[in-house]
């Protein structure tokens, strides 16, 4: 819920006349429903609804737009891309999904196949927006400062350089962004703190900040 209204995320029931996202007061009431249907009937990727105090963001599924939801409901766009001819259009990727049974793993191995981009997650801070985004069997994390402009693509990596692609942002702490590591991995990691870590440890939670240089 937010603001006293609920947010739905309607990817897996999604038809031709219906919505991914219906918004509705604590009465049921439709409030609004005016986001695009992008992938239809088919949810991938993780982490797609999130609020930030007096508005919350939306990110459906195949969609090359970050929605945002005002205190009243109101829909807008919040940030868009372009990748040209990595992306999947609106009317492949619902073909696309069409053809899957709503298996995400279909999509998934079609966007491989096809060597296209899809996006798995996002979060948005005052200074900072971050995508986690796949082509073809490879994670990227990319980092875009707001206020620069600029633009990165960052991996935590082990002392020999090798991208550890099981290590996930999974939130923001002040501007600093938060990374589980696994725990077998974590030492393999470069500039951490030492740790005692055993076997039967999950995840490591990694605190770090992103420096630009200044010219």
């Amino acid at each position: 819920s937010f603001n006293d209204l609920f947010l739905f995320d309607e990817q897996f029931s999604a038809t031709d006349k219906g919505n991914v996202l219906l918004i509705t007061d604590r009465d049921g009431k439709t409030v609004n429903d005016t986001i695009p249907i992008i992938a239809e009937g088919t949810n991938y990727g993780q982490d797609k609804i999130q609020v930030y105090g007096e508005y919350a963001l939306f990110l459906p599924t195949m969609s090359d737009i970050i929605y945002k939801i005002g205190p009243t409901g109101h829909v807008s766009a919040a940030y868009s891309f372009d990748f040209g001819r990595y992306w999947l259009d609106s009317k492949e990727s619902s073909e696309v999904s069409a053809n899957s049974g709503s298996d995400s793993s279909t999509l998934w191995r079609y966007l491989q196949r096809n060597n296209k981009i899809s996006f798995l997650r996002f979060l948005d801070t005052q200074e900072w927006l971050f995508l986690s985004f796949k082509k073809q069997d490879i994670s990227y994390n990319w980092y875009y400062n707001k206020n620069s402009k600029s633009q990165y693509i960052i991996d935590l990596k082990d002392a020999a350089g090798n991208l550890l692609e099981s290590c996930n942002i999974v939130g923001v702490d002040e501007g600093r962004f938060i990374a589980a590591v696994p725990a077998y991995s974590y030492s393999q990691l470069e500039n951490v703190p030492p740790l005692e870590i055993s076997e039967e440890d999950n995840l490591v939670l990694v605190s770090f900040g992103i420096e630009e240089e200044k010219q």
